[in-house]
């Protein structure tokens, strides 16, 4: 079994224990790990919330900045999308409320 054929299984085992929320992108609903924590940026002198949804790749593979979802019944825009850079890995994507 190679690396990446492994690592697609980790990860998706470990998202389908993990997982606390759903989000509807597209139509289609996708689950992933939601995070709301406090950020701060520029040493401390700005700070807010940044909330994030940790998903599975292959499920957000045509979502660009600006895509519309929904997570949790709350409306986000996509500011940002941080993948992994691993075949079968995972992606961030950076939220702001809409």
């Amino acid at each position: 079994m190679s690396f990446s054929t492994l690592e697609s299984r980790v990860n998706a085992a470990a998202l389908a224990k993990l997982a606390n929320a759903s989000a509807v992108i597209s139509g289609r609903v996708v689950a992933g790990v939601f995070s709301n924590g406090y950020s701060e940026a520029f040493g401390g002198l700005v700070g807010g919330r940044q909330p994030t949804l940790l998903c599975s790749s292959a499920d957000v593979s045509t979502v660009a900045r600006n895509t519309a979802i929904t997570v949790n019944g709350t409306g986000y825009t996509v500011a940002d999308l941080r993948p992994d850079g691993v075949s079968g890995g995972m992606t961030l994507l950076i939220l702001e409320e809409s």
